[in-house]
Formats: structure tokens, sequence, C-alpha cells
């Protein structure tokens, strides 16, 4: 891209649908959380450059989910963005993500559940940092 002249004038964004399980060291407080899983299948990569940036990289812990993507991409594109089939706003809502719910379904597998249809185990909440045993709470939404 740069070779082309098109990396400057590029958004680029790169995600993953979920994380994946790391060492216990990385993440010592795992246990104190008493979870069915472990916090780091909820951490997936989230690359993002946008026009014109240069530098080094940056990390940033922002408390986001998978859901942010699109308000990423068209941020400083276009005013008030919707979703072109119904018709809702795109946009970042950090008052709604004040806390979100995290539905366990026991495993992946579309055998173990009713064909496409996951069957939802436990629920729980998290705010906040997902590496904090404090901020995660066994509950379901309203």
């Amino acid at each position: 891209m740069k070779r082309e002249g098109l990396y400057d004038n590029t958004r680029i964004v790169i995600v993953a649908d979920h994380g994946a399980n790391v060492d216990a060291k990385i993440c010592p407080n795992q246990g104190e959380a008493q979870l069915p899983f472990r916090v780091e299948a909820f951490n997936p990569l989230l690359m993002a450059k946008d026009f014109h940036a240069h530098g080094t990289l940056a990390t940033d812990a922002s408390f986001m989910t998978n859901a942010d993507v699109p308000s990423l991409l068209l941020e400083g594109i276009f005013d008030n963005p919707v979703h072109p089939f119904t018709g809702n706003a795109i946009m970042r809502d950090d008052e709604r993500k004040q806390k979100i719910f995290v539905a366990g379904s026991g495993g992946w597998a579309p055998d173990a559940h009713n064909a496409n249809t996951f069957k939802v185990g436990d629920w729980h909440s998290v705010h906040d940092s997902i590496f904090e045993p404090k901020n995660w709470k066994r509950e379901m939404p309203e």
C-alpha cells in the first residue's frame, strides 16, 4: 500500500471475533473471578490505523466490543451514519456500554446446540476492564 501511495489516505481496521486462552501468568486474577470461562476469550484483537497516521504503534485498553468496529470505520466520513437495513444510528454509545452482557453457550460446536440457535447457559455482566475480577457479575440482562 505504501509503495502504491495508498497507505496514508487509507483507514485500516483488523478485528478478530474472539480472543484465546493465554497463560495464567498474563492474567493472574482469573481464578479470583471464579468464572466458568477464561476472560481472555473476550479480548479479541482490534487494530486500527487512521488516515494519515504515522509513528509508533500505541496500545489502548479502552473498554470496547466488536460492535464498535462500524463506528470506528465511519468516524469522520459520514455525519450521523445509519445502518442501511435497520435505519438505526451507527455510533459509539459509551453510555449504553457502561455494562455489557456475556452469554455462555457451553461450547462452540453447532451440533451441541439447536441447529442454528445456540443454547444459552450462564449470563454474566462486565464493565470497564474484563481483567478485573470485581468487574464481573453473574446476572442476566433485564
